[in-house]
């Protein structure tokens, strides 16, 4: 019984994994996309320079 708990929270844990690349990747393309509109700045923007940014 406890096993099947423990598997059941380990898949939840990788789904939530899962989601949150899938939302880091699309962050990183939105990012890719501002840059050109802006005028393709060669200086890369982190991950967390952008969070910043939009908060």
């Amino acid at each position: 019984m406890q096993y099947r708990a423990l598997q059941g929270k380990l898949e939840i844990q990788e789904k939530q994994k899962v989601h949150m690349d899938l939302e880091r990747n699309k962050l990183e393309l939105q990012i890719e996309l501002l840059q050109k509109l802006v005028g393709g700045n060669s200086e890369p923007v982190t991950l967390s320079q952008a969070l910043a940014s939009m908060y």
